[in-house]
């Protein structure tokens, strides 16, 4: 157990912005969820930088839907499964993959220019462990950035829909009885407190928390731990997945490598250029990120080098640059034409497939607080996330979310005020941290490691550091999400899907059958963090779907 505190801070504001619904983050999730509320409510979106800051935003690969001729949704369903290693909620996927086409017509009449041939259907792309080409883009790898852009586009046009850009939520506030009443934030560098009774989490994953990822600097965790301290239950918070292409060469600004471009043909090869993956998958290149990211992390390891390559010469320089004009201008920017050199790789966290646990509505524990994206957790991806299957799940969640709201058709009720937490230096620093969990709870963890860690910070779990700022409550945050990562990766003595255990470097059948859960219980001023587990196919607060 640890403890964390119920507040991050306390809030001098004085006056109460009312508004219907509160959308906390703006990736396609938090967009989407905004868009459909508006023609009802009167919303506010807090997104912490830009609208544009979120990883919806930098996503390369693309969207996974079964349109091509010999796919069906049976197909993708098995796809999926397969890849999430035995604990994919089958009802979550197949409401996501039966919403989606849906979506994709949405955003073609938003003007979303997706790739498309002389004919206008869909130029469809393979990605890993999908068994057809499946993959939609739109601007070759800029996928993310063309459907962010038109939703943020026409968000701003949108009467009812308050944004504050540059706004950082700090806690989420409730009622007497416990129902979502608020948040406080800060917005324009002044205490703010939003009233709302329906709060919609949407402000991505935990990235930050490593110190190689390639997540953008907002991914510290902030929405899925400010909902844990106000009492919902997260789950499947051991699984973590790695890219295994990431590239380091421009110093503090590493970008991802897509990896359409291994389902285009590129191969993964080792210092003394030794193409690796035919070693540990049968499906080499095509095989599921966990066990790709690991197969560099070992190569890397046996050679005691940084990093391996990603062999791109035998593309003719006009395909690269039109398919992948992102990658390519950020290898020209780092200094080398991806066309006459390999890339230089190395793995790097990047999706949480656990998160807030939510039903298939995007509904919490908590009356009035919803979540979606890679903030909730539907149980979708299961141990692993099939590539490109993260912006379908969080448009369709988000989607949901927003009708889940107009649902439910809550009453704004009084607000019980945050009160101040105790405060004290943390034993680490936002750097220091990072690279103790590289370590500890990494790609291949181990039991005395990852005690170890939950050991330093359990101090700092349960204040916050003094002099509140910004980068106090995000560290706050990361201390909070690393102690429920290993909490939970030490709760499953097993092997499966992103986590790989070498004391326990097996499946286990039992735990093929549960999802590990934290579960907070107020205690004062305090909230007690446990560790438990339920049968996959039911919620810690209800059974069956």
């Amino acid at each position: 157990m640890v403890k964390i505190p119920r507040f991050l801070s306390s809030n001098s504001a004085t006056d109460v912005w009312e508004f219907d619904v509160i959308v906390v983050g703006s990736g396609v999730a938090g967009l989407i969820a905004a868009m459909k509320l508006s023609a009802q409510k009167r919303v506010a979106l807090v997104t912490k930088e830009r609208l544009v800051d979120s990883n919806s935003f930098y996503a390369q690969g693309g969207l996974a839907a079964s349109l091509g001729q010999g796919d069906s949704l049976d197909l993708w369903e098995q796809d999926t499964l397969r890849a999430g290693d035995g604990l994919c909620r089958k009802a979550a996927v197949k409401l996501i993959e039966k919403e989606t086409p849906k979506i994709i017509e949405e955003l073609r009449q938003m003007g979303v220019p997706f790739d498309v041939d002389n004919e206008g259907n869909f130029l469809l792309g393979k990605e890993a462990y999908h068994s057809v080409r499946r993959i939609i883009h739109a601007g070759g790898d800029q996928t993310g950035r063309m459907i962010s852009q038109v939703m943020c586009d026409q968000l701003k046009d949108l009467q009812k829909v308050a944004i504050f850009e540059e706004g950082f939520v700090i806690d989420i506030l409730q009622d007497e009885n416990g129902g979502v009443a608020g948040v406080s934030a800060i917005i324009d560098d002044q205490d703010v407190i939003l009233s709302a009774p329906s709060v919609i989490v949407a402000t991505g994953g935990c990235g930050q928390v490593y110190f190689y990822t390639s997540n953008p600097q907002v991914a510290t965790g902030d929405g899925i731990a400010m909902a844990l301290r106000a009492g919902a239950t997260l789950v499947d918070m051991e699984f973590i997945q790695f890219h295994p292409t990431v590239c380091y060469e421009i110093p503090g600004n590493p970008f991802l490598v897509t990896e359409a471009i291994r389902g285009e043909g590129a191969k993964l090869v080792n210092d003394n250029g030794d193409r690796f993956m035919p070693r540990y998958h049968e499906a080499a290149e095509l095989a599921p990120r966990d066990i790709v990211a690991r197969a560099c992390f070992m190569e890397m390891k046996k050679s005691g080098v940084g990093w391996v390559y990603l062999d791109t010469t035998i593309f003719d320089k006009t395909f690269f640059k039109t398919r992948f004009p992102t990658v390519y201008s950020q290898c020209i920017k780092a200094g080398f034409d991806p066309t006459s050199q390999p890339i230089p790789v190395s793995p790097g966290a990047h999706y949480l497939m656990g998160g807030i646990e939510v039903d298939l509505g995007s509904r919490t524990k908590i009356p009035g607080l919803y979540a979606c994206g890679e903030s909730g957790s539907t149980g979708m991806h299961g141990a692993n996330r099939l590539a490109s299957n993260s912006i379908p799940e969080g448009l369709v969640t988000g989607s949901n979310a927003a009708n889940s709201v107009i649902e439910d058709n809550r009453k704004q009720k009084t607000l019980v005020y945050p009160t101040k937490p105790e405060s004290e230096m943390l034993p680490l620093t936002r750097s220091e941290l990072r690279l103790v969990n590289w370590e500890a709870i990494g790609l291949i963890r181990e039991e005395n490691p990852m005690e170890s860690l939950l050991s330093r910070i359990r101090q700092g779990t349960m204040v916050v550091a003094p002099n509140p700022s910004l980068g106090s409550f995000e560290l706050s945050n990361m201390y909070t999400m690393t102690a429920v990562v290993a909490m939970s990766a030490l709760e499953r003595k097993e092997s499966r899907g992103a986590q790989m255990r070498k004391d326990f470097p097996t499946k286990d059948e039992v735990f093929g059958k549960k999802r590990i859960h934290i579960i907070p219980t107020f205690e004062g001023a305090t909230v007690d963090v446990e560790v438990g587990e339920h049968e996959k196919d039911e919620y810690s607060w209800k059974n069956g779907d």
